[in-house]
């Protein structure tokens, strides 16, 4: 080699290094993909007159996917290079393809120019022919081998920046929809009621994914069929549940409702419109769905837009299922206001005080059930000599049983003005309630005329607890002569009985609040523990103190008696 071709080159040398290093730099400066792929194609275009050339980068696996071109029509859009053997850059032609697709050589790719890093292929350039024709002498291959080299590091951190970018606006989009829902969330949980919270569930549809056609659908806590809560246009049927139920298979997350053919099940979905099936997820119970209709842009649903669709639904179901929470609170609260007020409503009805009653002691109290009920008794003086004493108990509970309670009472008041005996104000009596009321609601009713001048009680018992009367010597006797209850059919006749009150006889009267009162053990407290009671020496006392000493005992065996019904007792003693 003479002087002169060894300086020239040597000049050719100096004129690629420089070359490269100004391209590396030019590479190095930018962490644009598309701007570094430019410049990776124009380079070697320029400098050895290559009409065109293509740049490939690794996607998934052996798959390398174009990304960018220049003066090809229509070059492959992906290629499969696996088992390649040529780590720097070669003629195609010459190479026996090593591992090269066909598809590249048929292409018009001339030439292979690999990108590695870390001796992984990344990505490839494939370069056609020359304009001049002529082969790429091993120069030239060599100055494309140095090009993909570094291009490589380039390629690799532009990669890696597109990436980190990529979750950057991931992390983004994520914390944005996390406000979003976070404000949603605010919204629905603001309102208590069923139409304002899916109101605002609307509008967050048409807000944030420019939704306006879907309908929502809520399983029926009792008979587990789909119903439809809310429905937002007019595409929808009303056949839904059929058509959920023909899928022959659960829906535990969102699914997207395909062209009509891909999914059999959902035929009829798709044609009314519907686009994505949102399951309502509740404490890992699938609760309802929403069918969300297109987009009012026509474009797809993103993963993300799915995401953030599952989390609003569950969030929908949870609001509507503390809204359905709080109106049965607020639906208790105005039920308990309504059974106080009937409660001190029917205290009033009941006796405020004990009347002052020469030679005798009497006593009654009432405890209420812990709602109302229907016991009933009072005092009812006649004239000097002469008071009614009743007690009676309302069959049932709550408000129809105390107001039937009242409904007795007031016509008792009334029939005390009329002269008319025990018989016959008990026969009016049952016909009164009989008119008033059902088969099934009825009373069991004692009431007594208290003679004071002649010591003599006249009574009648129409189906109730037999009082006892326990005699100074010794005797006790039951108070059981009478007829039917009162509200079973018209018309009945009473028997009555007359006894006489000696010094020291003490009656008790009582509904069934005492008697069947249950131990721990299903044992009722019932008649026999009653009469033990009263003969265990309490005759000496005070009528208060025997009723108040009675309500201990009961406390005392079936903890308390008052959670199934009302305590009503009322105590005569004659004194001695």
């Amino acid at each position: 080699m003479s002087p002169v071709d060894t300086k020239n080159k040597e000049a050719r040398k100096h004129i690629e290094l420089s070359s490269l290093v100004e391209f590396g730099q030019t590479l190095n400066s930018s962490l644009d993909i598309q701007t570094i792929l430019n410049n990776l194609l124009l380079v070697p275009m320029g400098r050895l007159m290559i009409s065109r050339a293509a740049a490939y980068l690794a996607d998934e696996g052996d798959r390398f996917i174009l990304s960018r071109y220049k003066g090809f029509k229509s070059p492959p859009r992906e290629l499969t290079l696996s088992g390649l053997e040529a780590k720097e850059a070669v003629e195609i032609a010459h190479s026996g393809k090593r591992g090269v697709p066909s598809a590249a050589a048929e292409a018009g790719y001339r030439v292979y120019v690999p990108i590695l890093m870390n001796r992984h292929l990344i990505g490839a350039l494939f370069l056609g022919p020359k304009i001049s024709k002529n082969n790429f002498e091993d120069r030239e291959l060599s100055f494309l081998s140095a090009v993909g080299n570094i291009a490589a590091p380039a390629l690799h951190n532009a990669r890696l920046f597109e990436e980190l970018r990529r979750v950057n606006d991931n992390l983004d989009r994520k914390i944005q929809e996390l406000h979003t829902l976070f404000e949603i969330g605010n919204e629905l949980n603001r309102d208590f009621e069923d139409p304002a919270i899916l109101k605002h569930f609307s509008y967050s549809l048409m807000g944030q994914l420019f939704v306006n056609q879907f309908l929502v659908l809520l399983r029926d806590p009792l008979k587990g069929d789909l119903r439809i809560k809310y429905k937002k246009g007019s595409r929808f049927n009303q056949n839904v549940d059929e058509q959920i139920l023909s899928l022959g298979r659960e829906i535990n997350a969102v699914e997207e409702v395909c062209a009509p053919g891909e999914q059999p099940g959902l035929n009829a979905l798709q044609r009314q419109g519907v686009r994505l099936i949102v399951p309502m997820r509740m404490q890992q119970e699938v609760k309802g769905f929403i069918f969300v209709g297109e987009k009012m842009n026509k474009s797809a649903f993103s993963r993300s837009e799915r995401d953030f669709l599952a989390t609003l639904a569950n969030m929908l179901v949870a609001s509507l299922e503390n809204a359905r929470l709080f109106q049965e609170k607020l639906e208790k609260k105005r039920m308990e206001d309504d059974l106080a007020l009937a409660r001190t409503i029917q205290a009033r009805l009941l006796p405020g005080s004990m009347p002052e009653i020469k030679d005798y002691d009497l006593h009654g109290l009432n405890i209420p059930s812990r709602q109302v009920g229907g016991d009933y008794f009072d005092i009812i003086p006649l004239n000097g000599d002469e008071y009614i004493l009743t007690i009676a108990d309302v069959s049932g509970k709550g408000i129809p049983a105390a107001l039937l309670m009242s409904n007795l009472q007031a016509g008792l008041r009334m029939l005390r003005y009329e002269n008319y005996t025990l018989t016959e104000m008990t026969a009016r009596l049952n016909n009164l309630i009989y008119q008033n009321t059902t088969v099934e609601k009825y009373i069991t009713f004692f009431i007594a005329r208290l003679n004071i001048r002649e010591h003599r009680l006249s009574y009648v018992n129409a189906g109730h607890n037999p009082p006892y009367l326990f005699k100074a010597s010794g005797e006790v006797r039951e108070l059981s002569k009478g007829g039917l209850i009162l509200g079973m059919m018209p018309d009945l006749t009473y028997a009555y009985e007359s006894v006489d009150l000696e010094p020291g006889d003490c009656l008790t009267m009582f509904t069934d609040g005492v008697t069947e009162a249950m131990n721990s053990e299903d044992e009722p407290f019932d008649e026999f523990r009653v009469i033990a009671f009263f003969n265990a020496g309490r005759r000496e006392q005070a009528c208060d103190e025997i009723n108040q000493a009675l309500v201990r005992e009961l406390y005392h065996f079936a903890g308390d008696p008052t959670e199934d019904d009302d305590i009503t007792i009322m105590t005569l003693k004659r004194k001695k």
